[in-house]
Formats: structure tokens, sequence, C-alpha cells
């Protein structure tokens, strides 16, 4: 219980602080999760080039192309969602931006996470991992969903990869 409370604490002063530190007009939000657990097993998949993918898709989310993972929980606990992608290329929006989100048997895992500016002449390696709250045992699968900003831009990822650590 000691743990929690300072753990609350600490997230209050940082918020004070960067309050403080930019000024008064500027509002932050700043959210800090934390978690623990075993691993014992990962379940993952990897796409390699030449194969990519794009998507105009804006403001709905939609499946990244082979980024599903199937996976067991042997028993109750919590999973770690590890992504990374490799993002822009000559097919991208210059200055597009590609927005990530996680599932769990569709339900959203942390938050989504806003992939830096595609630049549409060259390639960038991103990445973005989140927890999940306690998962029961039994089969469950991950999931990116992803979307591009602004509208009518196009984002585009090539070699990308999923990896579920559990237990």
């Amino acid at each position: 219980m000691e743990k929690l409370a300072f753990r609350k604490t600490r997230i209050v002063v940082l918020a004070l602080v960067a309050l403080m530190v930019v000024g008064i007009t500027t509002y932050v939000v700043a959210v800090t999760i934390t978690g623990e657990g075993s691993v014992k097993k990962f379940d993952g998949v990897q796409v390699a080039p030449p194969d990519f993918a794009c998507t105009s898709s804006f403001p709905d989310f939609e499946d990244m192309p082979e980024m599903s993972v199937p996976f067991t929980m042997h028993g109750k606990g919590r999973v770690v969602i590890m992504f990374q992608g490799q993002f822009g290329g000559f097919s991208s929006t210059a200055n597009a931006r590609a927005v990530i989100r996680f599932t769990i048997d569709g339900n959203v895992v942390g938050a989504a996470g806003a992939i830096a500016n595609d630049h549409g002449t060259g390639s960038q390696t991103f990445g973005f991992n989140a927890f999940s709250d306690e998962l029961e045992p039994g089969p469950h699968t991950a999931q990116v969903l992803w979307h591009t900003f602004p509208a009518g831009a196009t984002s585009c990822v090539e070699e990308r990869s999923l990896i579920i650590l559990h237990q």
C-alpha cells in the first residue's frame, strides 16, 4: 500500500513541476502507469521487406496488416505488448503522422501513441510499448490498429514486429 501511495504522490509532484516549468498558460496532462509481473513466454510476428502497408484511414482506426498475435495465458496476469516499425518511405505523405493503438480481444490497451512525422523521402524506425490490465487464463489475441493524421494523408510502414511477453 505504501508503494502505491508513493507512486501516486510522485505523479502529482511531477505534474506540478511540469506546470511550473512550462508556465501557467500551458496545460500538461501526464499519466504514469507502473506495473510488474513475471514473464515466462513470448509470442510474436515479424514482417520483413519487401512487404509494406499503407493507410489513409482517418479518424477511424483499422487493423495494421499482419500485426495480430494469438497467445495463451497459463495463469491470471498482465502482458507486455512491444511494437516496432519502420515508417515513412517514398509512399508516405510528407508530415503525415501514424497513430498506433493496441487491442487485446478488441479492448484498447494503454493509450494511442503518435509516431513522429513521416517525411515522405526516407524511413525512420519507431517503437511503442504498453502493458495490459490483468487477463484471465486462456486464449487471447493482440492486435495493432492505426490511422493517419491529418485527413487525406497517407502513412506507410515497412518492416515491423509485434511481440507479446506473457505468463
